[in-house]
């Protein structure tokens, strides 16, 4: 018990440190200009992320970037149309096209920002999949960092776990079946996600 209160702990302060280092560069309200939806879907991202990481055993440097990339993740959302992100009927291939946009867009910002490169990176790939299904890049394999891979876990997991315009939340058995049939996904994040939620 003690042990598991000081890894919550310790989650805590790498997040706060991420969060100093967004707020220092990034001059808007964050939370803000993200949306109180969005913000509060990448912060449950970067908390599953953050203990996903945890079990990997990366350096305080890692995680930092980690917690960062996670917060982040979803901030190109906030140049695409909001009524495009909440709509309840079935996109078009328009809509989805201006969606998928969102990486690009959060690159953009992040590097006029100076962010490190593996937190640009995060944002920019959270999309890509292991088997090159994924977008802008159609990026395979080691091509993906490991920290972004978590963050796709993290990502996939939380949206299919909370409730959406777009659909119902999902059962952490539900999430987890789904997503262990994904082979886009780093599956020994998933394993390790299964064990820790």
């Amino acid at each position: 018990m003690i042990m598991l209160r000081r890894c919550k702990l310790c989650m805590k302060n790498i997040k706060d440190i991420a969060l100093n280092i967004i707020k220092d560069k990034y001059a808007k309200d964050f939370q803000y200009s993200l949306g109180e939806d969005v913000f509060e879907h990448c912060n449950r991202t970067c908390n599953i992320a953050l203990q996903i990481a945890e079990v990997y055993g990366f350096n305080l440097q890692q995680k930092i970037d980690l917690a960062a990339g996670a917060l982040l993740h979803d901030i190109g959302k906030s140049y695409v149309n909001q009524d495009v992100l909440n709509k309840a009927k079935k996109l078009t291939q328009d809509d989805r096209t201006l969606i998928e946009c969102h990486p690009q867009y959060g690159f953009w910002v992040l590097k006029q920002l100076d962010f490190n490169r593996t937190v640009v990176d995060i944002v920019y790939h959270h999309h890509e999949r292991l088997d090159g299904s994924g977008y802008p890049q159609k990026l395979r394999g080691h091509k993906i960092d490991i920290l972004t891979q978590i963050v796709s876990v993290a990502d996939v997991y939380e949206a299919l776990t909370a409730d959406r315009v777009y659909h119902k939340k999902r059962s952490k058995e539900e999430a987890l079946k789904i997503m262990k049939s994904d082979k886009g996904l780093n599956q020994v994040a998933v394993d390790i996600l299964t064990e820790c939620c």
